[in-house]
């Protein structure tokens, strides 16, 4: 902890923006204080313990890094609909219920939050123009969490990634459309990632911040 705390000092020293962020792909061998259900990847949001727990970690990160911005990650999320059965509450609803709880705790403690996009882009319609889009994608069964997009803060900062190489990426436009705040995630395709700076600049995203997945499907 005091290492990262003297690393975020250092970068604020060369006025860099401090950025803090924790994954929510959670498994519950490794997660065992919170209620992961059986083929979820997100902790019970029906729980309170679950915010307690979260929270507790969130708290570190910004002991340890004061950062502007919090990325509270959600990309990828799977099961939600197991959550929607056991409750009676669409999936959509309870994506946005646990991203403005998040929000609401970071901005009481004057934190940006930051979320991947794509569980807010709608497989049917985006995936084969940008690809990385996963409402409604069957692969996740978390229905149709795209419907999500006008419940959730306005200020929360969408990170559109994308990695397959593509002539444009409209998805920046649609979330800038629909008021939010939006930068573009490239990877390792040096077209792809031009091509998506340049969707950027159209469309009046904030920037580009690349990924670095390593080793991941690329070897490079």
């Amino acid at each position: 902890k005091e290492q990262m705390a003297e690393i975020a000092q250092h970068a604020r020293s060369l006025q860099m923006d401090v950025w803090g962020g924790m994954g929510s792909g959670f498994n519950s061998t490794d997660f065992r204080e919170l209620d992961v259900r059986k083929n979820t990847t997100l902790y019970n949001p029906f729980k309170e313990a679950s915010y307690k727990y979260v929270f507790s970690l969130y708290h570190e990160i910004l002991q340890a890094y004061h950062p502007s911005t919090f990325l509270i990650c959600h990309d990828e999320i799977k099961g939600l609909s197991v959550y929607a059965a056991e409750s009676g509450k669409s999936t959509p609803d309870i994506l946005a219920t646990d991203v403005s709880r998040l929000y609401a705790w970071l901005s009481q403690r004057k934190v940006r939050t930051a979320m991947w996009g794509d569980m807010l882009l709608d497989f049917n319609k985006w995936d084969s123009e940008v690809g990385s889009a996963n409402s409604l994608n069957p692969a996740f069964n978390s229905g149709a969490t795209h419907l999500a997009l006008q419940k959730i803060p306005k200020d929360v900062l969408m990170l559109d990634w994308h990695y397959d190489d593509k002539k444009s990426y409209g998805s920046v436009e649609y979330f800038h459309r629909n008021g939010f705040g939006v930068i573009g995630n490239p990877w390792y395709d040096a077209n792809a990632a031009k091509a998506l700076a340049e969707s950027v600049r159209k469309y009046g995203g904030q920037g580009i911040i690349t990924t670095d997945w390593g080793f991941l499907r690329t070897l490079s």
